[in-house]
């Protein structure tokens, strides 16, 4: 309404359920914990959260009630902490960036405390770089599924780049519609014990230990509707399946290629390929007209221990270069 507060944290503190606050002025947020929904409507401008420290925040702003930014910038960087979390959030939890908000993580990202949590991104883009650990990690649910919840949606871009140590992102479901998601140069996995639904929508994960690595019973990875992803120089495996599945569906385009140049010389050579199903239980289908090409790959384009469905279109040229690599081999190890 016509309430003014000096303050950030004094309008949070002041606000109660579905009210809105405004801000006139870039400004910091130092509380440590959002205990109350809250939404902030920024007008463009930007929010460095710097919350207050104790045993047990260590520079993380804990989110145990569900905050919804609108038109908002925010940086988070735990400066206390480098070894703890920018930004932790409770079972149940929403994490909405809406209506061309820009979020930006440094040093450390997303700790997920328990399961069922969402982070929603709308017409928006959201940064991790460099940051010192996995940038965005979660926690198995009860049954030991994936819970958590990674929407991008309506022209939003996701980036993760250049961590300095572990992965990109655990053990989310991910689905980008009409949006890019780019997971570059991990220092060891892209997407853990993810499931990616792309749907009219481009993604690269390029130069990481590994790109994405798929485990038992989960989708973990669907292309519709002319989804296109790159994975590029992946120094281990490109795609690596202990079990799941992979849908690569009719007018989409996969490219994996540059894979596997960090393989020693080894004869089994399954998590140096560009797909490596190491389970039987696990599957692979790649549409009749989906634009599949596996080409130029250290040591193997496929290693097949499942079932994988090839396509008229799929095309596996130029693989297994380094011959001493591996004992099998070019093309489809099966």
């Amino acid at each position: 309404g016509n309430n003014t507060y000096a303050t950030l944290d004094d309008a949070i503190t002041a606000a109660q359920d579905k009210d809105v606050i405004e801000l006139l002025a870039d400004c910091e947020l130092t509380v440590n914990t959002i205990s109350k929904p809250i939404t902030i409507n920024g007008k463009g401008k930007t929010v460095t959260v710097k919350p207050e420290t104790d045993t047990d925040h260590k520079g993380a702003l804990w989110l145990k009630a569900s905050m919804t930014l609108r038109n908002t910038n925010m940086s988070f960087a735990n400066n206390v902490d480098p070894t703890y979390w920018s930004l932790i959030m409770y079972s149940g939890t929403k994490l909405n960036i809406l209506e061309d908000s820009d979020c930006t993580f440094t040093k450390q990202g997303i700790y997920v405390k328990a399961n069922d949590a969402q982070i929603n991104v709308d017409d928006s883009n959201v940064t991790f770089y460099e940051t010192g650990y996995t940038a965005m990690m979660g926690e198995y649910g009860p049954d030991g599924n994936v819970t958590n919840e990674l929407n991008i949606t309506n022209g939003s871009t996701f980036t993760v780049r250049d961590t300095t140590a572990h992965n990109g992102i655990n053990l989310f479901k991910i689905k980008v519609e009409n949006s890019n998601l780019d997971v570059l140069r991990c220092a060891n996995q892209g997407l853990v014990k993810c499931e990616l639904t792309l749907d009219n929508s481009n993604a690269n994960i390029s130069g990481n230990a590994d790109g994405i690595t798929g485990y038992q019973n989960d989708n973990v990875l669907t292309m519709k509707n002319k989804s296109t992803l790159m994975m590029d120089s992946n120094t281990e495996a490109g795609i690596f399946m202990w079990g799941g599945s992979v849908d690569v569906q009719d007018g989409c385009s996969l490219t994996i290629t540059k894979t596997g140049s960090a393989a020693p010389n080894i004869s089994h050579i399954a998590y140096y390929a560009a797909l490596g199903l190491y389970s039987t239980a696990g599957t692979v289908v790649f549409g009749d007209n989906a634009d599949v090409k596996l080409i130029d790959n250290e040591v193997s384009a496929i290693y097949n221990n499942g079932t994988v469905t090839l396509g008229n279109d799929t095309v596996i040229t130029e693989n297994g270069k380094r011959v001493t690599k591996a004992q099998y081999g070019g093309g489809i190890d099966n």
